[in-house]
């Protein structure tokens, strides 16, 4: 569990890019700030699931094992794939998402401004 995590700054890489977490898969993150710029630059050619994310790059859980509550994002999210305001990517069904976005986002094949691309 992440809790209470405040992250201001600028976080780039090749994959999987979080404000908080490159990526989540059992784990839940809560009341969590980030404040500056994510931006992955060829996530691509690694895999079809990834992407930028203000909390985290991949979230890929279960509903009842990850949660994302009473976090803050207020930046910019930059990716050549997928792009979120709060994750790049998820696979679960109820994402959990219980989290506010304020800033502009950037994806390449999906982006949005809570998800950017949602498998489930």
């Amino acid at each position: 569990m992440i809790r209470n995590c405040h992250v201001d700054g600028t976080i780039i890489s090749n994959y999987n890019s979080g404000g908080i977490a490159a990526s989540s898969t059992w784990g839940h993150i809560f009341d969590s700030t980030f404040t500056g710029t994510v931006k992955t630059t060829d996530e691509k050619t690694i895999s079809s699931q990834g992407g930028a994310g203000g909390i985290v790059g991949m979230y890929a859980v279960s509903e009842a094992h990850g949660l994302i509550r009473n976090c803050k994002v207020t930046g910019t999210i930059i990716s050549n794939r997928y792009a979120g305001g709060i994750a790049g990517f998820s696979n679960t069904r109820d994402q959990n998402l219980s989290s506010d976005f304020y800033g502009y986002v950037q994806g390449g094949n999906g982006s949005g401004i809570i998800i950017g691309n949602h498998k489930n």
